[in-house]
């Protein structure tokens, strides 16, 4: 008999039917609440505006009547904005000498005030703050605000959203390696209660350490639910409709993106708010009795009765009638064969090194791992840029993943139109030169600032979604999960960087962030010419045909003399 693939099998199930539409929304419905996750340190590790607060301004507010904006003009060093507008340090403060300043002095602030800014601070010393006054007019409380995270301590804020990314890297290896070994369902499953526990469990925090070991195991759930059920969607998928489902698959995340703001918006205490994007997640509890194992994985184990079993349901669902029990089985023998065989090349050839070792594929490997590692970068520090920007985080957060749904659906159609490459590269430049555009903008003009970032935004998610679909065309089969597995791991990396990037730089100069991600978008555009244009191509299968060791003549005469015994065989 012929040489079967599970994809002939699945060819008579159907490729594109009812049945995968269902099991495609069953499975993309949980980044609608890992997004909560995701982006929710925009909100729980949010910087309210805040100054130093020392014993001596309790005794002006109480015992002199001095307001709060008195006791800010006359004691924090500060600098006049255009239109009328003052920025206060938040770092600093001039400590008044009680028995030096004249009872006048203390009852009337802009005495005191003239004579700290102007005669030299002769009464008066700078020191750090050890403590501070919060602003909680639009914030209750933040993390940040909870452990005091500002000014010499900024940097733990950052490590917020970089710890739980760092577990978002973990979680993708982890439960990748425990899908593989002991089923995609079952991996989905304990991701499910890793995620549930860990993200409600933070809530009660009492510590800033504390709060980051349990937002990291969170994290490390949250990976392994959103990685590992779009495992299952693809591996019951044929091979054409995959690229759709993957751009789609990330739209629920868009929206849980969206809601998100609206959400934070109304709850402003983090503990309360923490609670409000965990509590939802409980209805992927009805995993447990509707997410179906991949038959695909089961085949490759030997389970062919069960595999058999939700392909004959998968058939049904979609109206299709599927061949006799043994005739089913005996073809699901024969996929197994084959997919022992497609493993045995993988194992014996899908090593890091190949990802190096000949011109060709180092050339792709170099130019996809700067693109996957920019795209991680720009995607997640521009969805955390509103701060730098001026504007509302509220409005910037709901506006920055809007953009995205059109940004996903979009490219699917623009690189069956024009190709990937010219799609993939125009992407990337376009998001590049927004941000270098932001610079050119005066800091005032918070709408023409907003547009360009989510211009870049825009173009920033295309790319972000289309990287994935590219790298797996341009690699060979024995090492194309290796090349997309190490691509997704420096694009992780990206998005643990990007906090420091936006927090950390911004305090050495405001245009240091924007202007590292429109250079290296930039880069990445330019270095991506150096890729070919795989729409229409056949997937390739061999590093020698990457190389160009066989002709593409010899290559079809290959696959031509392959189709020609499986029809005599």
């Amino acid at each position: 008999m012929a040489e079967t693939s599970f994809d002939d099998v699945l060819k008579l199930v159907g490729t594109h039917g009812r049945w995968q539409w269902i099991v495609f929304v069953l499975t993309s419905f949980s980044g609608f609440f890992v997004a909560f996750h995701n982006m929710g340190s925009a909100f729980l590790a949010s910087t309210p505006e805040h100054w130093c607060d020392v014993q001596e301004f309790h005794t002006l507010r109480d015992n002199h009547n001095w307001s709060e904006s008195d006791i800010k003009y006359a004691f924090l060093p500060h600098r006049h904005l255009d239109g009328g507008k003052i920025q206060y340090s938040s770092c600093e403060v001039y400590v008044p000498n009680i028995s030096a300043l004249t009872k006048a002095e203390w009852d009337q602030p802009k005495m005191t005030a003239n004579k700290t800014h102007n005669s030299g601070h002769d009464q008066l010393v700078l020191r750090k703050c050890s403590s501070w006054t919060y602003n909680s007019s639009e914030i209750i409380s933040t993390v940040i605000t909870e452990w005091d995270l500002v000014c010499g301590r900024k940097a733990l804020g950052s490590t917020v959203q970089s710890s739980f990314m760092s577990g978002v890297l973990l979680g993708c290896l982890v439960f990748g390696w425990i899908s593989d070994k002991f089923g995609r369902r079952k991996a989905v499953l304990v991701a499910l209660v890793q995620f549930m526990v860990g993200s409600m469990a933070v809530a009660w925090s009492t510590h800033y350490v504390m709060f980051l070991v349990l937002r990291f195991i969170s994290a490390i759930g949250d990976a392994g639910i959103f990685s590992v059920a779009f495992v299952i969607i693809t591996e019951i998928s044929g091979r054409s409709s995959r690229a759709l489902l993957g751009l789609q698959y990330m739209v629920p995340f868009s929206v849980g993106f969206m809601v998100l703001p609206g959400i934070a918006y109304y709850i402003r205490d983090w503990f309360w708010l923490q609670l409000a994007i965990s509590i939802p997640q409980l209805l992927l509890i009805g995993y447990f009795w509707f997410l179906p194992e991949s038959p695909r994985w089961l085949v490759t184990q030997g389970r062919l009765h069960e595999a058999a079993r939700i392909l004959k349901a998968g058939a049904n669902c979609n109206g299709r009638t599927l061949p006799v029990d043994e005739d089913l089985l005996v073809m699901l023998q024969l996929a197994q064969k084959q997919s022992k065989n497609d493993n045995e090349k993988i194992r014996n050839s899908g090593n890091f090194l190949q990802l190096v070792r000949t011109p060709v594929i180092r050339r792709r490997s170099i130019v996809v791992g700067i693109s996957w590692f920019v795209a991680g970068l720009v995607y997640y520090g521009l969805s955390f840029s509103a701060p730098n920007l001026g504007t509302s985080v509220y409005l910037y957060i709901f506006l920055a993943a809007a953009v995205e749904v059109p940004a996903f659906i979009g490219v699917y159609f623009a690189i069956e139109k024009t190709g990937r490459k010219p799609v993939f590269i125009i992407s990337m430049l376009i998001s590049g030169l927004s941000c270098l555009a932001i610079l050119a903008v005066p800091s005032e003009r918070t709408w023409a600032l907003t547009t360009l970032a989510l211009l870049g935004k825009f173009f920033s998610s295309a790319n972000y979604g289309l990287v994935f679909l590219y790298t797996v065309e341009l690699f060979p089969t024995p090492i194309r999960n290796l090349s997309v597995g190490t691509g997704a791991m420096l694009s992780r990396l990206g998005s643990v960087l990007s906090p420091y990037v936006i927090d950390l730089l911004s305090s050495y100069h405001g245009a240091i962030p924007m202007g590292t991600f429109g250079v290296l978008c930039l880069a990445s555009g330019f270095l991506s010419l150096y890729l070919p244009e795989t729409r229409h191509g056949n997937l390739p299968e061999t590093v020698d045909e990457i190389e160009g060791k066989r002709s593409p003549k010899e290559v079809e005469l290959i696959n031509m003399s392959n189709r020609t015994d499986q029809t005599v065989a």
